[in-house]
């Protein structure tokens, strides 16, 4: 999320509803969050180093709080106190909130509140009425300034104009008495605009700076015009949510690449932190099964090393078998004992020379051939019997995983959890209160039209078995994914239905970032699962390939139930 000077700009504007109000009480969530409660609302401040917001909420109740020396000076200052004033510094992501209290002896003192929104570097300072810094959360000393209590707070330097004051000729004057990069023109010497803003308008509006940067007319216009957008949209409270494939962001314009929703600032933030919570919640989730299956995936595949290993070690098991039967057919002139002899094989007209153990007899050689010949066969059937089990075995893992890969949400996760469980990769949890079952399968309803999908291996079995015979499945040609099952209900599909159910089998498939994939279908009747099949495992006959590129097709706007 980009947090510039345009959107505190924004939630500043929505926070006076509190301005006169007494503070009620601090809290802290974690060691980054903090929140300022007044009767008509409540804020919170995130210092988190890759999270760094402040966002207004009218209703909010953030439970039990954290204990820190931090909030403990904030509560004995600022508990109980009135906010009178509310400024944001230029149009920097900077906002002082000055505080007005009462001592027990009716005296006045003044705070002021200053929340530094700098990435990394934000911060929380305290000072007093005459700008003395009495607290802050990260205590730091720099070039040019020192936040350390007892120092004289002084603001960051911020040159440029605001952008609400930006006219036509100030921003031609910037560009055409600016040499160098036109991104770091705009950014020194118009606040409240960041590098990510600013190469967002350049992307959206297709403006080229190196036109900018040759002093283009026409180009300079079409900058304006889009400043003059953005100047506009500064009077509202409103801002667009711009959900991109796996996060989401604010901007101050509409981007038609991609799904946009016009939201009230403060719930725009909020839409974007729990997206984000959710996404990173749902990657350690990914993550954690991932190593619990990648483990297990490891062990098979070291062990099937060692099994080729040993097959290659006896896989010339048939030339002691040949060595033996050529000794046996010349013991009538083979008495003595040696360490090799020289025969003829008969199946090729060469002589081949054969190392014995000069211990024994050539007869006793024979036998010793014979014998390592039987014991040789036996190990390969038992190597290749084991190894086959194992590439099943393994096959199906890589299936799960790549079907882990594909979880998009809590639903997904938990499909994946349970057949993990059921397939022992992971203990079941002991407790009394178990969660309920997962709800099932995706369902896609297109143009009338219902499509299953399995979230998991075992859903993948149940689609099977409770579909109709002349149902129709597909699956991405012999690759890892989901099974896809198309209801027919006694219709007869067109080649659309099955173009929607080929694309969907490839987008919930190892393929889904291909530009070409076969995907197989077939009626259901055409299945069958062979005994000891893993899970999500089937044979088909009577099928037909279909190649299709998801990303063509219009399967994206379809929403699923």
């Amino acid at each position: 999320m980009t947090f510039d000077g345009v959107i505190l700009y924004k939630v500043s504007k929505t926070m006076t509803k509190i301005q006169n109000e007494s503070l009620r009480q601090v809290y802290q969530k974690d060691r980054w969050n903090f929140f300022f409660k007044f009767r008509s609302g409540m804020f919170q401040i995130s210092l988190h180093p890759e999270w760094t917001f402040l966002v207004f909420r009218e209703r909010f109740t953030p439970g039990t709080s954290d204990s820190s020396k931090f909030l403990q000076f904030l509560r004995s200052r600022l508990t109980g106190a009135v906010l009178r004033s509310i400024e944001q510094h230029g149009m920097d992501r900077i906002l002082s909130l000055d505080f007005e209290k009462k001592t027990p002896f009716g005296e006045k003192e003044a705070y002021r509140l200053i929340v530094e929104l700098m990435g990394p570097n934000s911060n929380i300072i305290v000072t007093g009425a005459s700008g003395i810094i009495l607290q802050s959360f990260k205590p730091r000393v720099t070039k040019n300034r020192t936040l350390l209590p007892g120092a004289r707070y002084i603001f960051p330097d911020k040159n440029g104009v605001l952008i609400t004051d930006l006219t036509k000729e100030s921003l031609e004057s910037l560009i055409k008495n600016y040499s160098g990069n036109i991104e770091t023109a705009i950014i020194k010497n118009i606040q409240g605009i960041s590098r990510k803003t600013i190469r967002k308008i350049f992307e959206l509006f297709e403006l080229n700076p190196g036109e900018l940067e040759s002093r283009n007319g026409s180009a300079i216009i079409s900058l304006w015009k889009v400043f003059e957008t953005l100047k506009k949209e500064l009077e509202n409270e409103d801002v667009y949510v711009i959900h991109r494939d796996d996060s989401s962001e604010i901007s101050l314009l509409p981007d038609k690449r991609y799904p946009c929703e016009k939201e009230s600032v403060n719930t725009a933030i909020m839409m974007v932190i729990e997206s984000s919570r959710l996404h990173r919640e749902i990657e350690s989730k990914r993550a954690l099964l991932l190593k619990k299956l990648q483990k297990e995936i490891g062990k098979l595949e070291k062990l099937r090393d060692k099994l080729l290993r040993e097959k290659s070690q006896v896989e010339d098991y048939e030339d002691y078998r040949r060595r033996a039967e050529l000794l046996t057919a010349n013991l009538y002139r083979l008495n003595e004992k040696r360490e090799t002899v020289v025969l003829e094989d008969w199946n090729t007209g060469e002589e081949i020379e054969i190392k014995l153990d000069s211990r024994f007899t050539p007869a006793q050689n024979a036998q010793s051939f014979f014998k390592y010949y039987e014991k040789a066969k036996r190990k390969i059937k038992q190597v290749e019997k084991r190894l086959d089990e194992l590439e099943k075995k393994l096959g199906y893992f890589l299936d799960l995983k790549e079907i882990l890969l594909l979880a998009e949400d809590e639903k997904d996760f938990d499909a994946v959890k349970e057949e993990m469980v059921h397939t022992g990769l992971i203990k079941e949890s002991r407790k009394r209160n178990k969660k309920p079952p997962i709800s099932g399968p995706r369902i896609f309803n297109i143009n009338g039209w219902t499509y299953l999908i399995g979230r998991n291996n075992l859903q993948n079995d149940l689609l099977r078995k409770q579909a109709a015979r002349n149902d129709i499945w597909f699956h991405a040609r012999n690759i890892p994914g989901a099974h896809v099952i198309l209801k027919v209900s006694g219709r007869k599909p067109s080649e659309r239905e099955y173009l929607y159910g080929a694309a969907l089998a490839a987008r919930f498939s190892k393929a889904r970032y291909s530009k070409k994939v076969e995907v197989d279908y077939t009626e259901v009747k055409n299945l069958w699962k062979p005994k000891g099949f893993a899970l999500g495992r089937v044979l088909y006959r009577d099928f037909k390939t279909i190649t299709v590129d998801p990303e063509t097709l219009d399967v994206g706007e379809v929403k699923e139930e």
